[in-house]
């Protein structure tokens, strides 16, 4: 999931997404863990609307998130479709004009039911996460002593903790731990 959120925020700067993707100023991206789904369709929400004859006003705001949306169903599998499409969550707005209303989709909204079905946003992951950073010399063995995987590891783990809104302070002193097994002489066999 990090890769495609990395490639779909890559995608987003060069496309001129990034101001949709922002909800209530934190990004979609990587602080989507602190989002709701119903900050999303409020936001959303500002991007349609219909005329008085009942007809969308087209914008460029109101193109954008039907641009992402296309981007994203072209971008994924069919079971990860599945996923958002059994979710119980609508990815649509609905807008209304006195009696007249209309749904759109919505591409920032998807996103966030996408990721809320196939990442795991609670305190008990929340809990796994500071479990397994405060465990880094146990992983810097099962890494074989390998720096750069027990760096990408706690890169990992530090992202996940950020995204959905918490950090690890006591970073340093398991990081010291860590680092402690390769100065020990430990291998991967012990």
């Amino acid at each position: 999931m990090d890769i495609f959120l990395d490639r779909l925020q890559t995608r987003a700067e060069v496309s001129g997404w990034k101001s949709i993707c922002k909800v209530n100023g934190k990004s979609l991206f990587t602080e989507y863990g602190m989002i709701s789904v119903e900050e999303c369709k409020n936001s959303a929400k500002k991007y349609f609307a219909l005329d008085k004859q009942c007809n969308i006003k087209t914008s460029q705001d109101m193109q954008l998130p039907q641009q992402m949306i296309v981007c994203i169903k072209q971008s994924i599998t069919n079971e990860c479709a599945m996923k958002v499409q059994t979710s119980g969550e609508e990815s649509k707005i609905k807008v209304s004009n006195g009696a007249y209303e209309d749904e759109f989709q919505d591409g920032p909204l998807y996103l966030k039911i996408m990721i809320s079905r196939i990442t795991i946003d609670s305190r008990s992951m929340v809990t796994y996460i500071c479990s397994a950073l405060s465990e880094l010399d146990h992983h810097m063995v099962k890494c074989g002593n390998d720096v750069t995987k027990f760096n990408d590891f706690m890169r990992m783990q530090l992202d996940a903790l950020k995204a959905r809104g918490k950090s690890s302070n006591d970073i340093m002193v398991n990081l010291f731990k860590g680092n402690k097994t390769i100065s020990n002489g430990h291998s991967s066999n012990t």
